[in-house]
C-alpha cells in the first residue's frame, strides 16, 4: 500500500464516524426541540364559580364549567344561569395547531349585577356551582365581594346616530374565586394540542444528553470533527426555537411580500396599492356618537383593548389577489369561527352565512363591477391603489378573516375616528371640537374616487387615512340599539342589515362626522361599499 492510500484511510474512517455521530443525534435534538416547544404553564391558583383551571399555549386561564342539566355536575352542585365575563384566550403554538382551532373560551370574571366587565363580554352561561354562587363541592366557604342581582338597563344610539332603549339581561348568581379541582390524572392531550406528559424542561434534557453522547462517542482523533459538527447543530436547535417560539398570529398579507395583485400572494405590493401597516391603536374608554358639537349625549360609554386598524382601506390590488386565489365564494368560504374577535365569543365566521357569498369566482367578478360603478377591472391596470368597492359585508368578512385579521367593531371604529377619549368631530379635527371641512381633508360630495391615502390632511390621531369619506366602510356590528355595558363589545344580533360608518366619496359631509353612524344592507354591492380591516397586537 502507498503512503498516500495509507494515510487517506484514517481520514475515511473519521469522516464515517463525523456521520455516524450526525445522524445518531439529530433524532434526539429534534425531539428536544420538541419537547420544549410543547411546554405550557401551570394553570391558574384560583378561578371563578362555575370555572376550572386549565393551561395551553397561551398560558392559564380559567374554562367554563357548562351544563344543560343538574346531570352534568358534581355532588350537591346545581347547573345555574350565571352572568359571567366570557372572553378567549389563543392557544396557538408548539408544532402543529392545537385541536378544535387555535381559540378557548375564558372566564375572565362576574358581571353579575351591575358590575361590568373589565375583560370579554357579559354573558349569561348555564355552568355548574353551588346554588347562589358558593364554593364548588369539597370547597371552602368564602365570601366573596360579588352578590347576584338584577341586570343593568340597556341603551344604545339609533340608526343615524339617535338614542334608544333596550332591556339588560337578568342578574345571575354571585361568583366567588374558589381553588381549583384537584388535578386530573395526566392525559395524552391538554385541550389545546399541547402533548403532556414528563415535564418538557426534564424531557428536553434527557434527549439532549442522548445527542451529547452521539455527538462525542469515538476517538480523540475525531474531535475536531466533533467540535464543528456540535456548533453546526447548536445552531440547527437555535434555529428550531425561535421558529417554534415565534409569534403564532397570521400576519398582514400586504407585510412587503408585494407582488403585482397585492393580498394573500404579496399583499399591497408594487402594484397592489397601500403598503402592509396596521398601527396600534392603544385601548381607553371614550363615549360612542359623541363630538361634543352635533351629539352630546354621553349615555353610550365604551371601553376598547388596544388593537390594530389598516392604516389604509382595501385597495383593488390586495382585493384581487383574493379574488384569484378563489376565496370569498360558496365554493371557498371561510371557516367557521374564522375571523373572530378574540375578546368577543361566537363573533367569527357562521356557516349559515355561505349562501350569502356569489357561488363563484366568475360571479363575483361580475358583481364588483357594481354596474359600471366599481373600481374592480378583471385584469390589472391603473386602478390597483383605488379602494375596492361594491364589496358586501359578507365578501369584507371573509377578505380580512383570509387575510390574518377581522373587521374592526363599531366601537372600535368610532374609537379610532373620534381619536379616543378626544372626542374629534371629524377624524383630523384639531382641535377636537373643529368642524372644518373641504376637498383637502376627505373625498366626498360625488368627487372622483382616488388612490387611497390621497389625502393626508385627513389622517387620523393613529395614522390611518380616509377614515372620513372615500368609501364607507363595513364593521362588524348588526346595528340597533348600542349594547351596555361594553367592554370589547359588539352587537352581533344581525338581521339584513350591519354597520356603514365614514361617509363615501357620494357623500355631503355629514356623513363623515365621527359619531354619525348608518345602517346598510349586509348583501349589497354598494357603490361606495368599502372597508378595511382591524388585528389583534
Amino acid at each position: 500500500m502507498s503512503p498516500t492510500s495509507a494515510h487517506t484511510l484514517p481520514h475515511a474512517h473519521r469522516l464515517v464516524r463525523g456521520v455516524c455521530a450526525l445522524l445518531v443525534s439529530l433524532p434526539a435534538l429534534l425531539f428536544a426541540a420538541t419537547a420544549a416547544a410543547d411546554a405550557v404553564p401551570p394553570p391558574p391558583a384560583s378561578c371563578l364559580e362555575g370555572a376550572e383551571g386549565d393551561s395551553c399555549h397561551g398560558g392559564p386561564f380559567c374554562k367554563p364549567r357548562p351544563c344543560a342539566d343538574v346531570s352534568a355536575c358534581k355532588g350537591n352542585e346545581t347547573c345555574e344561569e350565571r352572568m359571567l365575563c366570557i372572553g378567549v384566550v389563543n392557544c396557538a403554538g408548539g408544532w402543529g395547531p392545537p385541536d378544535g382551532g387555535p381559540f378557548v373560551d375564558t372566564v375572565e370574571g362576574s358581571c353579575a349585577g351591575e358590575v361590568p366587565c373589565a375583560n370579554g363580554a357579559c354573558k349569561a352561561v348555564k355552568v355548574c356551582g353551588k346554588p347562589g354562587g358558593g364554593p364548588p363541592d369539597g370547597g371552602a366557604p368564602d365570601a366573596g365581594p360579588d352578590a347576584g342581582g338584577t341586570g343593568g338597563g340597556g341603551a344604545g344610539a339609533g340608526a343615524a346616530g339617535g338614542s334608544g332603549a333596550g332591556a339588560g339581561p337578568a342578574g345571575g348568581g354571585g361568583a366567588t374565586p374558589v381553588a381549583p379541582p384537584a388535578a386530573a390524572p395526566a392525559k395524552a392531550d391538554d385541550g389545546c394540542g399541547c402533548r403532556l406528559g414528563a415535564p418538557a424542561p426534564a424531557r428536553g434534557a434527557w434527549w439532549l444528553l442522548l445527542a451529547a453522547a452521539g455527538l462525542f462517542a469515538g476517538r480523540r482523533r475525531t474531535r475536531e470533527v466533533r467540535r464543528r459538527i456540535g456548533l453546526g447543530l447548536v445552531g440547527v436547535v437555535l434555529l428550531a426555537a425561535l421558529a417554534a417560539c415565534g409569534d403564532s398570529k397570521s400576519k398582514y398579507r400586504g407585510d412587503g411580500d408585494g407582488g403585482s395583485g397585492g393580498g394573500g400572494s404579496g399583499g399591497a405590493g408594487a402594484s397592489g396599492g397601500g403598503s402592509g401597516e396596521s398601527p396600534l391603536v392603544p385601548g381607553g374608554t371614550y363615549f360612542r356618537s359623541y363630538d361634543g358639537v352635533d351629539y352630546q349625549d354621553k349615555s353610550f360609554p365604551a371601553t376598547v383593548s388596544d388593537f390594530r386598524l389598516d392604516t389604509y382601506e382595501v385597495t383593488v390590488g390586495r382585493f384581487r389577489a383574493f379574488v384569484e386565489a378563489g376565496k370569498g365564494t360558496q365554493l371557498s368560504p371561510p371557516a367557521p369561527g374564522d375571523g373572530m374577535h378574540p375578546k368577543i365569543v361566537n363573533s367569527g365566521w357562521n356557516a349559515g352565512w355561505n349562501g350569502a357569498l356569489t357561488e363563484n369566482t366568475k360571479a363575483l367578478k361580475t358583481a364588483l363591477t357594481c354596474e359600471n360603478h366599481g373600481t374592480w377591472t378583471d385584469s390589472p391596470g391603473n386602478d390597483e391603489k383605488l379602494p375596492i368597492n361594491c364589496v358586501t359585508w359578507y365578501e369584507a368578512f371573509a377578505f380580512c378573516a383570509w387575510d390574518g385579521g377581522r373587521l374592526p367593531t363599531e366601537a372600535e371604529w368610532n374609537y379610532a375616528a373620534a381619536g379616543g377619549a378626544e372626542q374629534r368631530y371629524f377624524p383630523w379635527s384639531s382641535p377636537p371640537s373643529s368642524t372644518t371641512i373641504d376637498p383637502s381633508y376627505a373625498v366626498y360630495g360625488g368627487n372622483d374616487i382616488e388612490p387611497v391615502g390621497s389625502k393626508p390632511n385627513g389622517n387620523g390621531r393613529w395614522g390611518q387615512v380616509d377614515l372620513g369619506g372615500s368609501m364607507s366602510e363595513w364593521t362588524l356590528d348588526g346595528g340597533g340599539d348600542y349594547p351596555l355595558p361594553c367592554n370589547d363589545c359588539a352587537s352581533l344580533v344581525y338581521g339584513p342589515y350591519r354597520v356603514f360608518r365614514g361617509g363615501g366619496w357620494g357623500s355631503d359631509a355629514s356623513f363623515l362626522r365621527s359619531a354619525y353612524r348608518l345602517g346598510f344592507d349586509a348583501s349589497s354591492h354598494g357603490y361606495d361599499a368599502g372597508f378595511r380591516c382591524a388585528r389583534t397586537p
